[in-house]
């Protein structure tokens, strides 16, 4: 996959389509073709071409493998219509986005599908790109003026237009047409929609729908849906809405879990009428959810900060995965996507229909696809129906007589010792006491009394320790002695805690159960191959103890004590390294005496590499680099670290050089596409050379270069931080000792912009290098070339 060079940051409210197609216009790239899959590796099912949707709720991992420098959540919650678009949707449809968005479509076929299209034309306001045309040079789109159902410019009052030109130049070709005359409109619903966006409610569908039902009790509408529906016609807000409104208010509303495929629209339109504004909009959180994620994470999974109820970042601890996905979402079986990635569709299927439905249902047919039916057996009731696949991953869907569960039956469903004192159905939050420890808590009551049954405070669990600040200064003590220092002075679950790493003087957060996982300073941490690994368990034990990688698991090892006295362990590297060094008597890997093991750090080893390999004016490529069978994300890690260290630093996106070493932009520009480290691959060409050799006395607007980096036959124009450069290939290739005949050639090439008077100058460079007339002929590869070397020296010897 090509490497963007040139990274520039989005736009003021900048939707991430428009960012993407800006990006590939400042690194040179068209947006037609198949620059999609060469960059970003997005395919579609039968390989034809595809533009990113225009809401980008689409494959964007290769996208965020360009920007690896952002926070993949932060930049998709702000480039994108997502946090208008949540609190209007239902979990599923949330779960629905955030899959296709964040993981793989092609590892799990057939069960991660994309959703509706919620942007089907763009739109701009044309006084608003007139401002950015004459302020930036260019112009975007922005999201709130692509909101559905929103058709004027909040800042300027006027109507948008949208684009009306060909697929894949929505950013260079002005081609823009009014919006249909019979569209609705309405800008009262304009403007609370883009305040909506600006309020990113943390909620689903399901919380905002409650809250409208109690705005529709305060507005004293409760006693009957007719005084509401007529007030509602009456105002401009009508004009938006689009289907039965009695069915809505009386139906509608009260399906907290499902959404018809303009909701997004009328559901904006109704709130905009109850309340006005998004302020006076008040939404209840689901505290529960919260607890049950805590409660499915159990001990093999992170949860990182912040929580939210529309999307999270977890790490998986066997196999250290991040990925990102909704609370619901991996209630619901969507775990990890790398080892999810490993099972079949129909094992991935089998996972998320028992976490979906729990364990009254059976499958009792095989999944072949989202829109085939599946056979289901619910064992509570005997029943056995068939439904689609779709309806049960997407809509929940259940046995009818589901909710038909007695509260005399939901106590019995508790375990022992847990007392129920409010229950209002499966899918309702219920009130649980525990009789042992006295706990009030709540937990949605089907996914409780299916997955855990336990009281979250007696379970212990790591991920909520009752652990004091003193515990846990006296816990890194016992692991690290001296070498860290904790630097807060208060303690509170699930937030990360300062410290600092005495030896580099690092200071970092990080989570109490990360640190007693061996999780150490970011910057000083060791990462060992496995061959290492090995050797540095049997080394210090003085051979007791011998590791191996575990069966099927990427990132989890086994301990075995070869003196048969301690049981085998199964963890990852970092905490076996944990408990072999630590100061203290490990319970897990006891040692009486240890022995002694040097280690050189992968950075190190990285770092004399580059030093006998580069010179000291070198631009290093950070992609490029081969080292010891190591990955690609390794050596940028190990480069990130040398970075810090300040033994390299960063002088371009995807590209370092030594920390000694101080290029200007010309030095980048001419060892990226030139020469570097002493090999040549490149040179100036066209009025860049004939300005460099006194042929004309007006300097080139821009630098010409020709390359075998990254160029076209027909030559683009590219920026390179501050300068423009218009790069082209050759038909041959540029090497160390053809390129001063090749830019010779091209000089001769384009002869006639300047009549005869390069002879001279071609001849001079010809004796001054020692190239002779064959040398040229043979290396020519154009007709003019040779007739014109054909005239300079055949003809002058029959003078």
């Amino acid at each position: 996959m090509a490497t963007l060079g040139n990274i520039v940051p989005p736009e003021d409210d900048e939707l991430l389509f428009s960012y993407i197609n800006r990006l590939l216009r400042v690194n040179g790239y068209e947006t037609t073709g198949d620059v999609y899959t060469t960059l970003f590796n997005h395919q579609t099912p039968f390989r034809s071409y595809h533009q990113i949707r225009y809401d980008t709720f689409d494959d964007l991992h290769g996208i965020f493998e360009q920007l690896s420098a952002v926070d993949p959540v932060e930049f998709f919650l702000n480039t994108t219509i997502y946090p208008f678009l949540a609190p209007l949707l239902t979990p599923n449809q949330q779960t629905q986005i955030i899959n296709v968005a964040f993981r793989e479509k092609a590892s799990f076929p057939g069960l991660v599908t994309s959703p509706n299209t919620f942007i089907k034309h763009l739109q701009i306001c044309p006084i608003c790109r007139a401002e950015m045309l004459k302020t930036k040079g260019f112009f975007w789109y922005q999201r709130s003026q692509n909101l559905p159902g929103v058709t004027t410019c909040t800042k300027h009052g006027v109507k948008l237009v949208c684009f009306a030109g060909t697929k894949g130049h929505e950013m260079d070709r002005e081609m823009f047409a009014e919006i249909p005359s019979d569209a609705p409109s309405c800008a009262e619903y304009d403007e609370f929609a883009v305040a909506m966006l600006k309020k990113s409610f943390d909620c689903s569908r399901t919380e905002m729908l409650q809250a409208a039902q109690e705005q529709i009790k305060n507005l004293g509408y409760s006693g009957s849906y007719q005084k509401i529906e007529e007030d509602f016609k009456q105002s401009a807000l009508s004009t938006m809405f689009r289907g039965d409104l009695d069915q809505f208010f009386r139906i509608t509303m009260h399906k907290m879990n499902k959404s018809a495929g303009t909701d997004e629209v009328n559901l904006t339109a109704i709130l905009c009428f109850l309340f006005g504004t998004p302020d006076k909009i008040f939404v209840k959180k689901d505290v529960s959810r919260f607890g049950e994620l805590l409660d499915e994470c159990g001990t093999d999974y992170d949860l990182y900060k912040p929580y939210r109820n529309t999307i999270v970042e977890m790490e998986h601890k066997d196999c250290g995965t991040s990925f990102v996905v909704t609370p619901q979402g991996f209630l619901d079986g969507w775990w990890c996507p790398t080892c999810m990635a490993k099972l079949s569709p129909q094992e991935n299927f089998r996972v998320l229909f028992s976490q979906k439905l729990g364990s009254d249902y059976v499958q009792q047919s095989d999944f072949v696809s989202l829109k085939d039916p599946i056979t289901v057996r619910h064992k509570v009731c005997g029943r056995t129906y068939t439904t689609r696949a779709r309806s049960i991953l997407l809509e929940g869907t259940q046995c009818t007589c589901h909710s038909e569960i007695s509260e005399a039956e939901a106590a019995k469903r508790l375990g022992p010792g847990l007392k129920l004192l409010k229950y209002n159905g499966m899918e309702d939050t219920a009130v649980i006491k525990c009789e042992k420890c006295g706990a009030i808590f709540e937990r949605q009551f089907r996914h409780f009394s299916d997955r855990h049954g336990v009281c979250p405070v007696c379970n212990q669990n790591v991920i909520l320790p009752s652990l004091t600040l003193d515990n846990f200064k006296q816990n890194v003590k016992d692991l690290v002695g001296d070498e860290y220092t904790v630097l807060d002075d208060t303690y509170a679950a699930h937030k990360k805690i300062r410290m600092r790493h005495n030896k580099c003087g690092k200071e970092f957060l990080v989570s109490a159960s990360d640190f007693k996982q061996g999780t150490r300073c970011p910057d000083c941490r060791l990462m060992l191959r496995d061959a290492d690994f090995f050797k540095l368990v049997s080394d210090i034990s003085k051979g007791r103890y011998r590791a191996y990688k575990a069966e099927n698991s990427k990132n989890v090892y086994v301990v075995e004590d070869t003196w048969g006295i301690q049981k085998p362990i199964r963890r990852n590297k970092q905490f076996i390294m944990q408990e072999l060094l630590r100061p203290t008597l490990s319970p897990f890997l006891p040692l009486a005496e240890k022995g002694k093991y040097q280690t050189i750090r992968p950075e190190e080893k990285l770092y004399k590499y580059l030093r006998e390999n580069y010179t000291e004016d070198s631009l290093i490529h950070i992609s490029e680099l081969r080292f010891e069978n190591r990955s690609e994300k390794n050596i940028s890690d190990d480069v990130n670290r040398l970075v810090k260290k300040k033994l390299l630093t960063r002088c371009i996106s995807g590209y370092c050089c030594f920390a000694t070493y101080h290029p200007s932009e010309w030095d980048i520009i001419e060892r990226i596409y030139i020469r570097n480290n002493g090999h040549v691959f490149g040179f100036i060409y066209g009025n860049h050379l004939y300005y460099e050799i006194g042929l004309m006395n007006q300097p080139p607007q821009y630098f010409m270069i020709c390359t075998n980096k990254d160029a076209s036959k027909h030559g683009r124009i590219i920026k390179v931080l501050e300068s423009r450069i218009r790069i082209k290939t050759l038909p041959v290739e540029i090497t160390d000792d053809n390129w001063e005949m090749l830019q010779l050639l091209d000089l001769i090439q384009y002869s006639y912009h300047y009549g005869w008077d390069i002879d001279v100058f071609v001849k001079t460079r010809m004796e001054q290098h020692k190239i002779s007339a064959k040398d040229m002929y043979a290396l020519a590869y154009t007709d003019t070339q040779r007739d014109v070397l054909e005239r300079m020296f055949d003809n002058a010897k029959t003078k």
